[in-house]
């Protein structure tokens, strides 16, 4: 059972878009950075609006983020705390318009009603910040933002804290913008469904795209594991491949780079992203994997932990 206070009505959009945003944020410094992507996102696309969502857990009597005084309040005191950090959080973002920016406070399971929400009001696309009591900072399997990720009826967008070369926490810009995109590729559904979402930011950000393609090694890909000869016509074959795809989605951007490299694909993935520079890897559901159609072990869950940067994970 949840309850939930809303500042605005929900407006349906188009599925053909991301115009509705859910971020649901636990008021941690990291937490917030997200909250500042997702803001700079929504000012750069007209016509979309996100939901700032906070979930108080009535099972939980302890909060990593908050004072001990917090820990063992009533639940109505924690849902009063709430609202008021909310209303703190929405002061610092110029959006007037209660269209394009909503908050809300929830009780209730996160992950439940996080996906609920995000199912039954139709939200476009779920962003998560990696860090703070949701994220992955323990790298546990059970985080919110794993199951969050595994059971989103919707793109996930786990959000990586931004650092500058000292290594230093730092916002996110308000110009920010993902520019130079990495997808990996497998040929499968997902992963079409991954560059169709690259294509759409290359559309309207010109954003440069590196499609990534990983051979496995053996036993998961015999026809690659025998002498360098047989390797390097594999390679080969499949960037042909790859450039028919490019030709067919996108005939006239020359603003690609094809890699195909032998390799784990969320070894690849993450190495190429490093070398790149990429702002945002875009990898395909749980169904990229050897191991079946479970997020756990998968190259998704892999990528999500490892990468240095945003990683949008689409269904």
């Amino acid at each position: 059972m949840k309850t939930a206070y809303s500042t605005a009505a929900p407006v349906a959009e188009s599925a053909s878009r991301v115009r509705r945003i859910l971020a649901p944020t636990d008021f941690s410094p990291l937490s917030r950075a997200a909250v500042s992507a997702t803001v700079a996102l929504v000012m750069a696309s007209p016509g979309a609006s996100v939901t700032l969502l906070h979930v108080v857990d009535p099972s939980e009597d302890n909060d990593a983020e908050h004072d001990a005084a917090h820990h063992h309040a009533p639940l109505s005191t924690r849902i009063n705390q709430a609202d008021r950090w909310m209303k703190e959080l929405r002061s610092q973002y110029s959006i007037q318009n209660s269209e394009m920016l909503e908050t809300r406070i929830a009780t209730g399971s996160a992950v439940q009603v996080i996906c609920d929400m995000a199912r039954d009001e139709g939200f476009d696309l779920l962003v998560m910040s990696s860090h703070g009591r949701m994220g992955l900072a323990r790298m546990s399997i059970g985080s919110v933002a794993e199951q969050v990720v595994q059971q989103a009826p919707c793109p996930v967008l786990v959000g990586k804290a931004l650092r500058n070369k000292a290594g230093t926490l730092t916002p996110c810009p308000p110009e920010f913008r993902f520019s130079r995109i990495l997808v990996g590729y497998d040929h499968r559904a997902g992963a079409q469904h991954a560059l169709d979402m690259a294509c759409a930011l290359d559309a309207r950000e010109g954003a440069h795209i590196t499609l990534v393609h990983a051979l496995e090694p053996a036993p998961a890909w015999p026809p690659c594991s025998a002498d360098s000869q047989t390797q390097a016509l594999c390679v080969h074959e499949a960037l042909v491949r790859m450039a028919k795809v490019q030709e067919e989605r996108m005939p006239e951007s020359r603003n690609w780079d094809l890699r195909v490299e032998n390799g784990e694909p969320w070894d690849v993935i993450v190495k190429l992203a490093k070398e790149a520079d990429s702002d945002l890897i875009i990898v395909g559901p749980h169904e990229h994997t050897r191991w079946g159609h479970s997020y756990v072990g998968s190259t998704a869950q892999w990528v999500v932990r490892q990468a240095p940067c945003p990683v949008l994970v689409v269904k």
